[in-house]
């Protein structure tokens, strides 16, 4: 059957789904995530056999999407959105048999380019990245994500995965500016500053010197083309800071507390009074030792439900303190 499909080969494809069974991998795989990788891989061989064009090889396209498969198998909400959304595995397959850079490229970060799947048809309407509203898109911004995904016909996974309450132009026009730039959609290239980003404030104030006002308020902002003033209370005295420009650093959502004087332009206090704000949670699991290395697992966490989606790890090492013995008791009366 499997020569029949187009498949040259099909004594070593049959070695190769025996050596992926047998992997330590797979092995490690929690029971619903090897059903999952299990559904998939005759999906895999009937989506690759049928690969449009004379070139397609349906033998180098299923090793491509195995290498897929493999690659991102412990994450098993990947797994369900994949079954759970049939016009996505086609456009994968599309994707994996295009090149091998093509297939390198998905396999090294494939899931937050989900998003592109959806939203690369509209990308090259952004001529300007600082004008959005030129794009010919401005229905999009009366959209949410959600709302968008559900448009483009995506599954409930898909939406429950990528979706949102944040304006689908918006959102769309965040990848194409990083698409203009030839940026990364998801960078994973991250730093963090030793000690914490507290030490970032730090060195700034230490630098300030006595300029650095702490623990005062500004009351009213007052600005005109010679410059502009910051009125401010200092341990209750009333204040005033005059300078060529003042640079806010702080939450729209305070600044829009603060009287102005002559008021924003018409735009600009749109943006000041509209713009949202989210608010995060974060949990911390602290362990005495990295047993994620020792084990040969992965320190990822992965939740079924909405609320707890996911948790990426922040693998950071802190000293644990150390704790005097407690002295021997007494034995004098």
């Amino acid at each position: 059957m499997l020569r029949e499909a187009g498949y040259r080969d099909p004594e070593g494809l049959l070695a190769t789904l025996h050596r992926v069974r047998r992997s330590g991998r797979y092995a490690q795989l929690p029971a619903l995530s090897q059903a999952r990788f299990d559904t998939l891989l005759p999906r895999l061989l009937e989506v690759a056999a049928r690969m449009p064009g004379a070139s397609a090889d349906p033998h180098a396209v299923f090793i491509r999407l195995l290498w897929l498969l493999e690659a991102v198998s412990r994450r098993s909400a990947y797994l369900a959105l994949i079954i759970e959304h049939p016009p996505l595995l086609p456009r994968i397959t599309e994707l994996m048999g295009a090149s091998q850079w093509a297939a390198d490229y998905l396999a090294r970060h494939p899931w937050p380019e989900f998003s592109l799947l959806y939203y690369a048809p509209y990308l090259d309407n952004f001529k300007d990245e600082y004008r959005p509203f030129d794009a010919g898109l401005n229905a999009l911004d009366q959209l949410t994500v959600t709302d968008f995904l559900r448009k483009e016909g995506a599954s409930p996974s898909a939406i429950t995965f990528l979706g949102g309450k944040a304006s689908a132009l918006d959102a769309i026009w965040f990848h194409a500016i990083k698409n203009h730039r030839g940026m990364r959609q998801f960078e994973t290239r991250v730093f963090r500053i030793n000690g914490g980003n507290q030490r970032l404030t730090d060195m700034f104030a230490s630098k300030l010197g006595d300029r650095l006002r702490l623990g005062c308020p500004v009351t009213s902002i007052e600005h005109a083309n010679s410059g502009v003033t910051a009125h401010y209370s200092e341990s209750g005295r009333a204040k005033k800071a005059d300078a060529d420009y003042l640079v806010n650093a702080m939450p729209l959502v305070a600044l829009r507390k603060i009287p102005v004087t002559p008021d924003w332009p018409v735009g600009r206090r749109y943006i000041i009074q509209n713009l949202p704000y989210d608010s995060y949670g974060r949990a911390i699991f602290q362990s005495r030792t990295r047993f994620w290395e020792k084990d040969g697992v992965s320190p990822n966490v992965e939740f079924e439900g909405a609320a707890l989606s996911s948790v990426s790890p922040k693998l950071w090492d802190f000293p644990l303190p150390t704790v005097a013995p407690s002295p021997a008791p007494s034995t004098k009366p």
